[in-house]
């Protein structure tokens, strides 16, 4: 697949994730020169992202969105995209109420309206 300069995409991680209440993950991109690179635009992972899932399965894949730079960078199928880097909280947080970001399997982040 080929990031090209300038595009927009969504990438989907073949890995899914489940964090525990006291656990929560930054993104840091694997190579700058594939572009900017978020998940859902924020950079992070929630704790307990990817638990209770109404079809129960374990865990969430990650969902990455990806505008590239100045140049065309190539990926090949299961190169590695980025580095998650784990944090320690101060203490367990609430468990959302919201449970629809963690029953996703490639959906575009709420700046983006519904389409059919």
């Amino acid at each position: 697949m080929e990031i090209r300069k300038e595009k927009f995409y969504i990438l989907r991680s073949k890995e899914r994730i489940a964090l525990p209440g006291g656990i929560a993950v930054y993104c840091r991109a694997i190579d700058e020169t594939i572009g900017e690179m978020r998940i859902h635009y924020a950079g992070f992972v929630h704790p307990w992202f990817g638990r209770d899932r109404s079809d129960k399965k374990e865990g969430t894949p990650l969902i990455f969105e990806v505008r590239g730079h100045g140049a065309n960078v190539n990926l090949k199928h299961g190169e590695k995209l980025a580095n998650l880097v784990y944090y320690r909280m101060s203490k367990e947080a609430e468990r959302p109420s919201d449970e629809d970001y963690n029953n996703q399997e490639l959906k575009l982040s709420a700046f983006f309206k519904n389409w059919s």
